[in-house]
């Protein structure tokens, strides 16, 4: 199915688009909320400004693809493949992340409140300023995220990796951490990159 097909069959009100190839496409600004695109391969797509709220994207391969203010509000990306995917600024308030895999995913700004990713792998993920606000990420291996001024207030990251992991300008009074692993950096004073949000 090409992507005229598929954006005619969800403008007829087709929802179930399972196991699709829309690789490398662009979908920017495209509405597709409550649609089922599980086991499909998104790979390097630009969904930047996508409408996907309570669409399911369980087992799809995303890697590499623009997400730039997308919004995934109750979406189910369980044990999806999002590594190297760009998430800047995307809605992901209560999604389900469930095993999914963020590995060096750009996620500055992102909105990851009430997000569940137990674990769910973020090695080397770019959290910056970010909104973790009561995100469960219970036994997510976090090694090497820079969570520089995020937001983790009632986050959950009890029995998590974090090894590597950055914390700088972070109130960690009110972050759950018991059994995490590995040592972290938490230097309110370390320097702070300027914050590029371009998606170019």
């Amino acid at each position: 199915m090409n992507i005229n097909e598929f954006l005619e069959r969800y403008a007829a009100g087709e929802r179930d688009f399972a196991w699709l190839d829309l690789r490398a496409v662009n979908l920017s600004e495209v509405n597709l909320s409550k649609t089922t695109l599980k086991y499909s391969d998104l790979g390097s797509t630009n969904l930047s400004l996508a409408a996907l709220r309570e669409s399911n994207l369980s087992q799809s391969s995303l890697s590499m693809a623009t997400l730039w203010r997308a919004d995934l509000m109750d979406s189910d990306l369980s044990a999806s493949n999002l590594s190297e995917a760009r998430l800047i600024r995307a809605n992901l308030q209560r999604g389900n992340l469930c095993h999914a895999h963020l590995d060096r995913a750009d996620l500055r700004l992102a909105n990851l409140q009430d997000a569940t990713l137990r674990g769910a792998s973020l090695v080397g993920a770019d959290l910056r300023y970010a909104d973790l606000t009561g995100a469960d990420l219970t036994q997510a291996n976090l090694s090497r995220v820079d969570f520089t001024g995020a937001t983790l207030v009632n986050a959950h990251l009890d029995a998590s990796s974090l090894t590597g992991a950055i914390f700088n300008r972070v109130d960690l009074s009110q972050l759950r951490l018991s059994n995490a692993k590995g040592q972290h950096q938490a230097v309110e004073s370390a320097p702070i990159p300027a914050l590029d949000v371009s998606i170019s």
